[in-house]
């Protein structure tokens, strides 16, 4: 989003010709980001040791998981460049994998497109800061709305005219770990505050939205580029890419939401401005939209994925009724069973909170208990008498109640996890 106290005029969307150039040899490069498998270890905590590996010779506290070091790290020669990070790993301290920050997952892509051979670069952006502290995405995932905060934005000056493009801003984090992973942007100077001062805006760069890894992709183009010849190349397609998309509100993928969308009546899709850009209006499709937006009640996105999108160019090049009737059966299976999974794991999660809740109430409740029977004894002690077996038997199925919840909470949690995997692998 741009600067609050001043919105830029909106810009037209994306031409077919346009949006066909770079939407093509886009979609091949974001699947390089878009391949990479979800990390389980995004929150600061404390993890089983077991499998946790860190860069050889690195005695800092970048650690990565087991999952994101099987699925993404392990099949690739620098896998050899990690080690084993011990039996505790965090040192006692809560800790998270460092492969789940989004910059370092597209330094990872950076190093295996430049053909690096050390994985040095993965530790420097995790460790990138700024004064202004972290993204204000931080905590955001794609299809929530961004947060705004008062302090400095960056944005870049349009090559055709100088101007300032303070429909995109970014924070000084942002800013940093671009410059850090691609060095034409800071050897360039590209990136340079949008305003003389702090004010209030948010950042456009949303962890996990195709528009981030986008933005990421033309940022890597040009960059290597500009490498490759030893001169600055040409920004021009990021910066056509900016104006096609900053203004428009980024896609919801599979977040219900109400407000207006595109509907492709005859495939029973419900489609986003930012999709109905990069896919629909380089299509035939185009001609089967509904000519206005239209205000819709709980929809979603159904061509957000790059499986829909595939699925969806396979029945164009085939282009007869029963392959559009066969991907519209798809997509109308696919919708039950978001619905189906997004009920099932709130559900599921409102378990969680509860068992929570009542492990540490029984918890707490044990805690008092243990240390009652510690005074008790004490006492019988000093009487002569210590016989309190009854009273600790209380305490022991206090205990075994907070154990009891604990197995439930971890088979839910797993159940969780399985829901989720099914759906990323076999439907979004």
């Amino acid at each position: 989003m741009g600067l609050v106290k001043d919105p830029a005029t909106p810009q037209p969307a994306a031409t077919p010709a346009t949006a066909s150039a770079r939407a093509s040899a886009a979609e091949h490069r974001l699947a390089q980001l878009l391949n990479l498998a979800p990390c389980p270890a995004t929150q600061l905590a404390q993890y089983a040791a077991t499998g946790w590996r860190r860069p050889t010779g690195s005695n800092g506290g970048f650690l990565v998981c087991p999952a994101c070091f099987d699925a993404s790290l392990s099949h690739t020669p620098h896998a050899a460049l990690f080690t084993s990070a011990g039996t505790s790993p965090g040192g006692g301290i809560a800790f998270r994998c460092g492969f789940s920050l989004p910059w370092v997952r597209v330094a990872w892509t950076w190093i295996l497109r430049r053909g690096m051979c050390d994985v040095e670069l993965l530790v420097r952006v995790a460790a990138v800061s700024s004064k202004d502290g972290f993204c204000p995405n931080q905590k955001v995932s794609a299809g929530v709305s961004k947060p705004t905060a008062v302090r400095t934005w960056f944005t870049m000056r349009d090559p055709v005219n100088g101007r300032l493009m303070v429909e995109w801003t970014i924070c000084s984090h942002c800013c940093a770990a671009i410059e850090t992973i691609l060095p034409p942007f800071r050897d360039y100077k590209l990136l340079v505050p949008a305003a003389l001062e702090p004010c209030e805006a948010s950042c456009d760069l949303v962890p996990g939205s195709n528009r981030m890894l986008q933005y990421a992709n033309e940022m890597m183009d040009f960059a290597w580029k500009s490498i490759d010849t030893g001169r600055m190349a040409d920004l021009r397609p990021l910066a056509n890419y900016i104006e096609d998309f900053a203004t428009i509100p980024l896609c919801p993928r599979g977040t219900p939401t109400s407000g207006p969308c595109y509907l492709i009546l005859f495939l029973d899709l419900a489609v986003c401005e930012e999709c109905y850009n990069e896919v629909v209006m380089r299509r035939r499709l185009a001609t089967s939209v509904t000519e206005d937006k239209a205000f819709v009640q709980n929809w979603t996105c159904q061509l957000y994925s790059p499986r829909s999108r595939r699925l969806l160019a396979q029945c164009e090049s085939v282009s007869n009724q029963d392959s559009w009737n066969t991907f519209r059966q798809w997509a109308i299976k696919r919708a039950d069973k978001e619905r189906e999974t997004r009920l099932r794991v709130q559900q599921l999660k409102a378990q969680t909170e509860t068992l929570r809740c009542i492990i540490d109430f029984y918890s707490g409740l044990a805690e008092l208990r243990a240390m009652s029977l510690t005074h008790e004894r004490k006492l019988r002690q000093l009487r002569g008498s210590d016989d309190g077996a009854g009273a600790a038997s209380q305490g022991n199925s206090l205990q075994d109640r907070v154990d009891d919840d604990k197995f439930r909470l971890r088979s839910v949690s797993e159940e969780i996890e399985l829901i989720e995997r099914d759906w990323r692998d076999f439907w979004e």
